[in-house]
C-alpha cells in the first residue's frame, strides 16, 4: 500500500513539475496588465561614496538573491511530497521517515506546512505503545519503545487539505547507527523570533570556560533554521527547530543549544495598522489603542479555570460558547473555561466576533497575570519557579507587551497581551499582561492618525517636487545617478533651492523615513512612538512605524536622539532588521567580514547584518577593505546605499 501511496505521489509531482514549465513563458507581464513581455533586467554598478580619507571608490552593486536549499531533518527522509489544487482546494500531502531513539523525541511542528501546529491537526497512531503524541502548540513524537508506527494527521478547510503519513522507527537507545536522532541532549534551549540575534557565549559561555569565543568550533544542524557565526552569535532565520553546537574537540568540550525559530508577532501589529484608520473614525470608545486579537492560546493545569470573557468585546452572554471535546475542557455561558484532562481543545464563540481559544492542558502548565503601564519595564523574576537563565521568553503579542531573552517585558500599548515562558524542563508559566496608561479616546486617536497621515501626505509630496534636479550634486559623479533614481521616486528629497547638499551628514530621522519608504510602510500609521518623538514633527509617523516594526538601532531605553547624525552601522543594522520583517532570507555569513581590516569595530551583535547586506551587494564599504562603521554617513553615500536596496528588492 506504501509504495502504491509513494508511486501516486510522485506521477503527481511530476504532473507538477511539467505545469510549471508551460507557464514559465508568462512569467514576466507588462505593469499595465496587457500582455506577457520578456522583461531584459540591466543592473549598473553603483559606487559608495569614500570617506574624506579615501580617494578608492567601492562599487556597490546588488547581487541576485541565492535561491534557497531545502534542509531536511537528520534521519527523516520524505518519501512523497504533493501540493496541489483540486476542485479549487489547495492539497498538500506528505509522507515521512523518522528514526528516533527510545525516550527521545522530534518536534511534530518543523513538518508541517503553513504554519500549522499539532494542535490544530487531527491524529491516528497505530500503535500508542510505540511513540505517543504531545498535541499542544509545541507537539512532539516521544518514542516509548522499541518498534514501529505508523502516525497520520489531517486538517481539512474549505479551501485547503493537509494529509501527513509519518513511518516512524525507534530504536533502543544504545544503537550506534543513530547517532543523527533529532532531539540531542542539550544544554540550554533558546527561542528566538525569526531575524533576531542571540550572543550565545557571551550569555552562556564566557564565564562557564576559560575559552574565548574564537576558541570554539560552531555549528549549527540546520543553518536555514539558525546560522551561527565565529563568535557564538546566532542569527533566526525561518521557524523551525535546530541544534547549534560550541566544541573544542581536542579538549572534549562540547555544548549544544536547543534553538526554537518562530515566525515573528508582528501579525498584529501589522493587522492594528491596516485596521487603525477605521478602528479610530469609529464612535464607539475602546480601551485599547491596538487592534482586536480574536486568537488565543491558553495554557493550563488540569482542574484549572480560566475565564475567557475577560478577553472578548462586549458581556460573554452575548456569545454562544462551545468546545471541542468537552473531556478535555468545557466552557460555560459566562466564558470560564475549566480544564479537566491532559490534552489541548478549541473552544470558540459565535456573536458579533469570532473567537477561538486553543486550550492546551498539562500538569506542567500554569497561568499569572500582571499589569504594566505604557513603557514600563519589568522583571518578571517574581513570577518564575526558576532562575530567568532557564526559561526561554516569548511574547504572544508583541504590540502590547514585549520581552527580552533575559525575562523583562515592557509595556507598548493599550490592550491585553500575553507572555509564555517556557523552562528547560518543558514546563510553561503563562502571565497575561494588562497594559494601561496610553492614549485610549477615540477623539484622541482620531486626532494622532489625522496629523500622522497628513505629515506623511506632505512629506511625500515635497519629496516627489524636488525630484526634477539638483544643481550641486554634478562634483560627486558617483552619486548622481543613485540620487536621481531616488528623488524621482519621492524617496529621498532636497533642502530646497534645487540643492541636496550631498556632503552633509545624514540625520537619524531623515534616514528613517528612506527606509520606511522603500520597504512600503508609509501608509501606516504610527499608534506609538519613542519619548523624544513630538506629534508634529514632519517625521513623527515614519519613526513610530519603523518602531512598530523593530526597525531601530543605536536607541537607549525609549529614546530615539532623531537629530543625531546617523553612523553607516545604524543603517545597515535598520536596513537588515527591515528586510528581515518584510521576509527578505538574507545570508548572515560572516566570512565575508574577513576582507575588511576595521570589521573589529562592529558591535558583536551587528556583524550577522552587516554580512548580510555585504552578501546581498548592497555593501561593499568605503574601499576595497574598509567599512568605517562607525563614522556618520553623508546624504550622497545614503543615497547610493540605499538605491542598492531599492534595486535589490525590485
Amino acid at each position: 500500500m506504501k509504495r502504491r501511496l509513494c508511486s501516486l505521489f510522485m506521477a503527481a509531482a511530476v504532473a507538477l513539475s511539467c505545469v510549471s514549465f508551460v507557464y514559465a513563458d508568462d512569467a514576466a507581464v507588462t505593469e499595465g496588465g496587457g500582455s506577457s513581455a520578456v522583461v531584459e533586467e540591466q543592473t549598473e554598478a553603483v559606487t559608495e561614496a569614500p570617506t574624506e580619507a579615501t580617494t578608492e571608490a567601492a562599487t556597490e552593486a546588488p547581487t541576485e538573491a541565492a535561491t534557497k536549499a531545502v534542509e531536511v531533518v537528520t534521519e527523516a527522509t520524505t518519501s512523497a511530497a504533493v501540493t496541489t489544487t483540486k476542485s479549487s482546494k489547495k492539497t498538500t500531502e506528505k509522507a515521512y521517515e523518522i528514526t528516533i531513539k527510545v525516550d527521545k523525541n522530534v518536534s511534530i511542528n518543523s513538518y508541517l506546512d503553513d504554519g500549522l501546529t499539532a494542535s490544530d491537526m487531527t491524529w491516528t497512531n497505530s500503535n500508542d505503545n510505540i511513540v505517543t503524541i504531545t498535541k499542544t502548540g509545541s507537539g512532539r513524537f516521544n518514542a516509548k519503545k522499541k518498534g514501529s508506527c505508523v502516525i497520520t494527521a489531517k486538517y481539512e478547510t474549505d479551501a485547503s487539505y493537509y494529509y501527513y503519513s509519518f513511518d516512524i522507527t525507534v530504536k533502543s537507545s544504545s544503537s550506534s547507527d543513530d547517532d543523527d536522532d533529532d532531539d540531542k541532549d542539550y544544554y540550554k534551549s533558546i527561542s528566538l523570533d525569526k531575524g533576531e540575534t542571540y550572543n550565545v557565549y557571551s550569555k552562556y559561555l564566557e564565564d562557564e570556560e576559560d575559552y574565548d569565543a574564537d576558541d570554539y568550533k560552531w555549528t549549527s544542524d540546520s543553518k536555514s533554521i539558525a546560522s551561527v557565526n565565529s563568535k557564538g552569535v546566532v542569527t533566526a532565520e525561518k521557524s523551525g527547530t535546530t541544534y547549534v553546537t560550541a566544541s573544542i574537540s581536542k579538549e572534549d568540550v562540547e555544548y549544544v543549544f536547543r534553538i526554537k525559530v518562530s515566525s515573528s508577532s508582528s501579525s498584529d501589529s501589522k493587522s492594528s495598522s491596516s485596521s487603525s484608520s477605521s478602528s479610530s473614525s469609529s464612535s464607539k470608545s475602546s480601551s485599547s489603542s491596538v487592534s482586536k486579537k480574536t486568537s488565543w492560546d491558553i495554557y493550563l493545569a488540569a482542574d484549572d479555570d480560566f475565564k475567557a470573557a475577560d478577553l472578548v468585546d462586549g458581556k460573554a452572554s452575548s456569545y454562544d460558547w462551545s468546545s471541542k471535546d468537552e473531556d478535555i475542557a468545557e466552557v460555560d455561558d459566562d466564558g470560564v473555561i475549566t480544564a479537566n484532562e491532559d490534552g489541548s481543545v478549541k473552544i470558540t464563540t459565535s456573536g458579533d466576533t469570532t473567537y477561538t481559544f486553543t486550550v492546551h492542558i498539562d500538569d506542567d502548565y500554569s497561568n499569572e497575570s500582571m499589569k504594566l503601564s505604557v513603557n514600563e519595564s519589568k522583571a518578571l523574576d517574581s513570577y518564575l519557579d526558576d532562575d530567568p537563565e532557564e526559561y526561554s521568553f516569548k511574547s504572544g503579542r508583541t504590540d502590547v507587551v514585549t520581552v527580552t531573552s533575559a525575562g523583562k517585558a515592557t509595556g507598548v500599548a493599550n490592550g491585553v497581551g500575553y507572555i509564555v515562558a517556557e523552562n528547560d524542563d518543558g514546563s510553561i508559566i503563562q502571565i497575561f499582561v494588562t497594559v494601561s496608561g496610553g492614549t485610549t479616546t477615540t477623539e484622541k486617536t482620531t486626532e494622532t492618525t489625522t496629523q500622522a497621515k497628513a505629515q506623511t501626505q506632505a512629506t511625500t509630496k515635497a519629496a516627489v517636487s524636488a525630484a526634477p534636479s539638483f544643481n550641486d550634486i554634478a562634483e560627486r559623479p558617483w552619486a548622481v545617478a543613485a540620487i536621481n533614481n531616488m528623488a524621482s521616486k519621492g524617496i529621498i528629497m532636497g533642502i530646497g533651492n534645487n540643492r541636496f547638499n550631498p556632503d552633509a551628514n545624514c540625520k537619524r530621522c531623515d534616514f528613517t523615513i528612506v527606509i520606511v519608504k522603500i520597504l512600503g510602510l508609509d501608509s501606516e500609521v504610527a499608534t506609538t512612538n519613542y519619548s523624544d518623538i513630538a506629534l508634529g514633527q514632519y517625521y513623527y509617523n515614519f519613526v513610530g512605524v519603523a518602531k512598530k516594526h523593530g526597525i531601530e538601532s543605536g536607541v537607549v531605553g525609549d529614546v530615539f536622539h532623531p537629530d543625531e547624525m546617523i553612523t553607516r552601522e545604524d543603517i545597515m543594522v535598520m536596513t537588515y532588521k527591515g528586510l528581515v520583517d518584510k521576509g527578505y532570507n538574507l545570508d548572515t555569513n560572516t566570512a565575508v567580514l574577513d576582507k575588511y581590516t576595521d570589521a573589529n569595530k562592529l558591535a558583536e551583535g551587528n556583524k550577522a547584518a552587516v554580512a548580510a547586506l555585504i552578501n546581498a551587494g548592497c555593501v561593499t564599504g568605503t574601499s576595497a577593505t574598509t567599512l568605517d562603521s562607525s563614522s556618520n554617513i553623508t546624504r550622497a553615500q545614503m543615497a547610493v546605499l540605499m538605491n542598492n536596496v531599492v534595486n535589490y528588492v525590485g
